[in-house]
């Protein structure tokens, strides 16, 4: 039973943990799925705006 009482504490823990950084894990991973674009890529946007 201490096992799994300690599982138990542990993962509340870790719940807990990540509940209070949610906002920062979000702010940090936005975008991310996106990549950044190359810098040719960037080149290549701003001439066809001028265009």
């Amino acid at each position: 039973m201490a096992i799994f009482g300690g599982i138990a504490v542990t993962a509340v823990i870790c719940g807990v943990i990540l509940l209070m950084f949610a906002n920062t894990l979000v702010k940090w991973m936005h975008g991310a799925e996106q990549g950044t674009p190359s810098n040719a890529e960037q080149v290549e946007e701003q001439q066809a705006q001028l265009v």
